[in-house]
């Protein structure tokens, strides 16, 4: 993939995990809220993929400790971000601006490489055609949520 594009679908995966965390209540139904997520994420995935039992075994712990590799690498991009903003709008020196910049392009650097690892890691516990399921099930469910915050809006009676 392009890095143009991978830094696009990261803005975007970023941009859609603030603007739900933003609108979402704390508490109890913040945690219900993202728990059922995940359970459907889980079994949508499942199914498409076609996951046996023992191969589901063995992916799962796989597959969460790259998610959560991912969303650290993710807030730690976004974190990075606000704070060259910040410095921006404050007016900041220029040498503060580049401490900002270049812990930016780090965190960037570093989500690009979280991006390039699953294959590698997912290859000990899947197929080529099941890893290659598993990419596409990620992008339908991803589409599947975004349509559900925000549904296509219908077209315009002439």
């Amino acid at each position: 993939m392009k890095p143009i594009l991978k830094q696009l679908l990261t803005f975007a995966l970023l941009a859609l995990v603030m603007s739900v965390s933003a609108y979402a209540q704390p508490g109890a139904g913040h945690d219900g809220w993202r728990e059922r997520v995940r359970s459907q994420k889980i079994a949508f995935i499942t199914s498409e993929v076609g996951l046996t039992p023992q191969e589901a075994e063995k992916f799962w712990p796989v597959y969460n400790q790259l998610e959560e590799e991912r969303m650290k690498g993710v807030m730690e991009l976004g974190r990075s971000f606000s704070d060259l903003e910040k410095a921006i709008e404050s007016g900041a020196s220029d040498k503060d601006i580049e401490q900002k910049l270049k812990a930016y392009a780090r965190a960037q650097a570093h989500q690009n490489e979280l991006d390039s690892v699953p294959v590698e890691r997912f290859e000990k516990v899947l197929s080529k055609a099941k890893i290659a399921k598993l990419y596409l099930a990620e992008e339908k469910f991803r589409r599947q949520q975004i349509n559900r915050l925000h549904p296509p809006k219908p077209e315009p009676q002439r």
